[in-house]
């Protein structure tokens, strides 16, 4: 090309961006000088729930003064909310031969709505200068899903950009990544992770084992991948897996990128969510169980929170056996199963008799480290509990790490004193043998001791055996002692009845009194409420009432039978009466006589004009009550 021409298009190139920000350059002018430029959209206003939304907040502002940074964005409770994903950006413009720059951030957030309306999606903001600035809010509606799940909005196509991305991103924004693809890629190339099927649609959870059998305390490593179709999602509410017989270290909770892979022949996801040491702690079938997580995302719904999609690994068996008990060494114990070595020092090397030294001692190497270790035995020698730390390291999937013991020991005879060797015994499953690691403790100088001897005038210990009579010259029959007089049986039933009986007395003396005084209330209170029902009739019958009197007379004659008898008359039947005053010991004639006064105080109650009248009903109850006594 030639000169000219190269000129030529030098010029329509700066023309066409000069052209191309004057948008941007008009916001910014009518802002105070040096204002940040400020953008916040999101790609669609009106979603289902559970769609994702996408927003994007954009600050631009002078490169050589403050910058702006930290962006938020607020959302309405309970909706989730993954992000930002903030990236620099870099613009520069020419106008009228001046070439001007702005430089921020671009921030992307995405969104899942979790409820149906209108609502305030912000708002957004960033800091700028030791302060927040608000970059305002948008206003999105959200519909009910539909039966089939949303339907994937269409990928906006970017142009192409003529300055290959000289002056920044003027043709189109990063973020559409989150977008799903309208068409599906071709799988990638098999791998140990593709599989010919799904488990489930959409996502399923897989768990792996690196081995189906193991020996009491051997790592297994269980491996849980996440599979799902090319989406943006969010895990939330995840539930670990139950493994109560093993002995369980997280090696990796799953934190890297999502890889292609191929399932059933399409392109899949796969992410690897978790990563756990398992150490067996029985021999037997051992059962690891599910691990259970939920899925939110654009058409990711179920019966999860907010909605969202549970999905759970399956679960798995590991056969567990013990190391074999042939070949066993001493003090082995059941568990230690790994490659370790040990070290041990021991300060200091000189002390007095009656001192102690301390014994530092640390085990390493892979797997669990041993939780004890063998302790020699000498005279006068003696290990108090340790003090143990331990340190883990997980590198490459396998646990490994150290364990240091830190022992108190006390050395009480003087001279030279060899604390011999701490010792563990080990199972190496890679050997299939038994191993042992030891360490030599070394010679300890133990000195006499410069304490002063103790003075004679000290007291003196008790000899417990002082009181102890001499030894017989020759055996003979056993001669039990004489019994003392607080030995005899009868001694303690008089210590102890006297009291007894005299409290037996008094209890059962008031117990008689409270008796005869609560049966004399009953009487009196009996013969009070009798008077007064008599009293009531009698007024009653003054006033001209006969239905009022009869009641009261009734009620007399129904009160002093209970009184005097106990027999409630009603609660029983005219023709029980009879039967259960004689059973009380009641006169015949006293019956007859009562029943007769009931039945006329019941004519006089229901039917008064046919009543006789020549004799008051309260006269005749007093004669009756006043036989009853």
């Amino acid at each position: 090309m030639s000169k000219a021409l190269r000129g030529a298009w030098l010029a329509v190139c700066m023309a066409l961006g000069s052209a191309v920000m004057m948008v941007p350059l008009r916001d910014a002018l009518a802002q105070s000088p040096g204002a940040p430029e400020v953008s916040l959209r999101a790609d669609t206003e009106d979603v289902e729930m559970g769609e994702a939304i996408t927003v994007t907040l954009t600050a631009m502002g002078d490169p050589s003064s403050a910058q702006p940074g930290d962006p938020q964005l607020k959302a309405p409770a309970g909706w989730v909310v993954t992000g930002p994903m903030i990236s620099t950006q870099t613009q520069m413009s020419i106008v009228n031969g001046r070439v001007s720059q702005r430089a921020g951030f671009r921030a992307t957030w995405h969104v899942v709505p979790t409820g149906q309306g209108s609502f305030e999606l912000g708002p957004a903001s960033f800091a700028l200068d030791r302060r927040r600035v608000s970059a305002g809010s948008l206003r999105v509606r959200v519909r009910p899903p539909s039966p089939g799940g949303p339907s994937a909005r269409p990928r906006a196509r970017r142009p192409r950009d003529p300055f290959g991305g000289l002056f920044g991103p003027l043709f189109g924004d990063d973020d559409d990544d989150f977008l799903p693809r309208a068409a599906p890629q071709e799988p990638p190339p098999s791998s140990q992770l593709s599989l010919a099927a799904p488990q489930e649609p959409q996502a399923f959870l897989r768990a792996v084992i690196d081995k189906e059998s193991a020996v009491v305390g051997e790592q297994v490593t269980l491996t849980l991948y996440l599979y799902s179709l090319p989406r943006s999602y969010q895990v939330v509410d995840p539930h670990e897996p139950s493994a109560p017989d093993f002995f369980q270290r997280v090696v990796s909770t799953g934190e890297g990128e999502a890889h292609p892979v191929s399932v059933g022949g399409a392109r899949w996801m796969v992410q690897m969510v978790r990563k756990i040491a398992l150490f067996p702690l029985r021999s037997g079938p051992l059962t690891v169980g599910p691990m259970t997580i939920t899925m939110l995302g654009q058409g990711l719904r179920g019966s999860g929170i907010r909605g969202g999609l549970v999905r759970a690994s399956l679960p798995l068996q590991v056969q567990v056996t013990e190391p074999p008990a042939a070949s066993r060494p001493a003090g082995y114990a059941l568990g230690d199963v790994g490659s370790f070595s040990m070290q041990a020092q021991v300060d200091p090397k000189k002390i007095e008799a009656g001192g102690s030294v301390a014994v530092t001692a640390t085990v390493r190497g892979v797997g669990n480290p041993p939780t004890s270790l063998r302790l020699p035995e000498r005279k006068g020698v003696t290990w108090l509990e340790p003090d143990v730390r331990e340190s883990v390291d997980t590198g490459d999937g396998v646990v490994g790490g150290s364990r240091t013991f830190t022992y108190l020991v006390r050395l009480t005879e003087p001279g030279k004193v060899d604390l011999g060797e701490l010792s563990v015994s080990f199972w190496n499953p890679k050997l299939k043998e038994y191993q042992t690691a030891r360490s030599r403790l070394g010679v300890v100088d133990v000195t006499p001791s410069s304490a002063p001897a103790p003075s004679a005038s000290a007291p003196v210990a008790a000899d417990p055996f002082a009181r102890v009579g001499p030894s017989r010259p020759s055996p003979g029959l056993y001669q039990p002692p004489r019994q003392m007089f607080a030995d005899q049986p009868w001694f303690w039933l008089a210590l102890v009845g006297a009291p007894g009986s005299v409290l037996l007395a008094q209890g059962g003396s008031g117990a008689w009194r409270r008796l005869r005084r609560r049966r004399q209330e009953q009487d009196e209170s009996a013969l009070t409420r009798s008077r007064q029902a008599l009293q009531e009739a009698r007024t009653a019958e003054k006033n001209g009432d006969l239905r009022a009197a009869a009641a009261a007379c009734e009620r007399a004659l129904v009160i002093a039978v209970e009184g005097s008898s106990g027999v409630k008359l009603r609660a029983l039947r005219e023709h029980e009466i009879k039967p259960a005053l004689e059973g009380s010991g009641m006169d015949t004639a006293q019956i007859d006589a009562l029943q007769e006064l009931l039945q006329a105080c019941a004519q006089a109650r229901f039917l008064p004009s046919e009543s006789e009248a020549h004799e008051s009903l309260s006269q005749r109850t007093e004669a009756v009550l006043r036989r009853l006594g």
